[in-house]
């Protein structure tokens, strides 16, 4: 089963509100990390935008259990919108053109990895709506 989708509209659900993920992991010098975002049981989560704040520079994906959000990993510079480690350390939102849907009772995973050549800190925060369902 597919557990993630391009958003649509959601039915049949309790409520939604404004829900924001954090988490964050320390890579070793030119290694690779995970941080997990665990989606419990009662409810899917959607997000459209996400933000980092890191020590050094890395590459990104995401993961939701077996499906990958993006064909190969993407350098944090990209979403800086510049080359280099000018914005290393500073949280500036990336906006999805579509939102991503992820369902209960999954993972999503933002692989990382470094590529600054020194242990590196990486926080990785979501920001989208949680769809509760009734209980």
């Amino acid at each position: 089963m597919n557990n993630i989708n391009r958003a649509s509209t959601p039915v049949n659900y309790l409520s939604k509100e404004p829900y924001i993920f954090s988490n964050n992991a320390v890579v070793s010098a030119n290694s690779q990390a995970s941080i997990v975002f665990s989606i419990d049981g009662s409810f899917d989560f959607e997000f459209f935008k996400f933000s980092y704040k890191s020590t050094g520079a890395f590459k990104i994906q995401f993961v939701n259990d077996t499906k990958v959000l993006f064909k190969n990993p993407v350098s944090n510079a990209v979403f800086a919108g510049l080359q280099g480690s000018t914005y290393i350390g500073v949280n500036l939102w990336h906006t999805f053109k579509v939102p991503y849907k992820v369902f209960k009772n999954t993972n999503l995973t933002a692989i990382i990895t470094d590529i600054s050549g020194s242990s590196n800190t990486v926080e990785i925060v979501l920001d989208g709506i949680k769809y509760l369902y009734t209980v």
